[in-house]
């Protein structure tokens, strides 16, 4: 429950501003304004007033979406720290706002990454929500290996592990999506930054596995790998065999090839450069960028 949630919630700021032209947008219960350790993703973002600087007289309507209450959950259903239940609901990509000075940095950084003549690619291997999102650090240095001859990485760093041959930024979360804004593609797991990179028109190779499915929190913009094996999609919070299965079910050459045709597409590099072996049991592909491992 994180920054993927609040570029989220930008959405639904914006049409709200939309629907209400003359009123001030307010993130909260209907009496209290919320808040959260994410807040920043919300600074420049025109749609969001903060509750202290309405001005008397001036109309509240209040955006009830925020830890505790995200539309895209079954609070009624789910159960705590264990599972998680889904409610109907379709990702769209949201909005980031960046100041004139967080663009002049962002740019700073990047020029000399860029002058070596190969894209660049955003990855981030870790992740903060548990086991069932984490693909495995050491396939991600894979991917990374298969293509750093031609490829520049670039990869947020704030205390997690990095890789070796990606180039560390060290950023908080905010700082690291203006670097992203210059990236070709971003690659790593269902989380803040995929949807950051939705947010920023960026493509994306996205390790979904089997917890949540790509139709609720997911871009048709990205190539979403999700193993659709009983019971997935599981919303699983607390260590999961199925979901283990599903991640493991991802070969790291899916992820190598997606990311190379992803490339190709903007003209950056040759189509299906260094795409690693197929397991001899592959996952099976379907269209729709969506992958699915056969029931049983």
């Amino acid at each position: 429950m994180g920054y993927g949630d609040e570029i989220m919630a930008t959405v639904e700021l914006a049409h709200l501003q939309a629907a209400n032209r003359e009123a001030r947008i307010v993130i909260g219960d209907g009496t209290h304004e919320v808040t959260s350790s994410c807040d920043e993703i919300f600074n420049g973002n025109p749609y969001r007033a903060r509750l202290a600087d309405v001005r008397a007289g001036e109309r509240v309507v209040w955006l009830h979406n925020y830890y505790g209450r995200r539309p895209y959950l079954d609070y009624r259903h789910s159960c705590g720290g264990i599972f998680q239940v889904f409610a109907p609901y379709r990702a769209t990509p949201g909005e980031v706002y960046f100041s004139a000075a967080e663009r002049t940095r962002a740019a700073a950084y990047v020029t000399p990454l860029v002058s070596l003549g190969r894209p660049l690619v955003s990855v981030e291997p870790n992740v903060a929500f548990g086991p069932n999102k984490d693909w495995g650090f050491a396939k991600w240095q894979s991917v990374v290996d298969a293509l750093r001859p031609l490829v520049t990485f670039v990869q947020p760093s704030y205390g997690a592990a990095l890789l070796a041959g990606a180039q560390a930024v060290p950023a908080t979360f905010r700082e690291f999506c203006a670097v992203l804004a210059h990236c070709a593609v971003h690659i790593g797991s269902e989380g803040g930054l995929h949807h950051a990179a939705a947010a920023l028109g960026v493509p994306a190779v996205v390790v979904f596995g089997g917890r949540i499915d790509p139709h609720l929190t997911g871009y048709d913009s990205h190539l979403n790998l999700y193993v659709d094996a009983p019971p997935s999609p599981c919303g699983m919070v607390a260590p999961c065999a199925h979901c283990r299965r599903c991640l493991e079910a991802i070969p790291i050459a899916r992820v190598v090839g997606g990311l190379s045709d992803l490339l190709a597409r903007r003209g950056t590099i040759q189509q299906s450069a260094q795409v690693l072996p197929v397991p001899a049991r592959p996952a099976v592909w379907r269209a729709g960028d969506t992958a699915q491992l056969p029931r049983r």
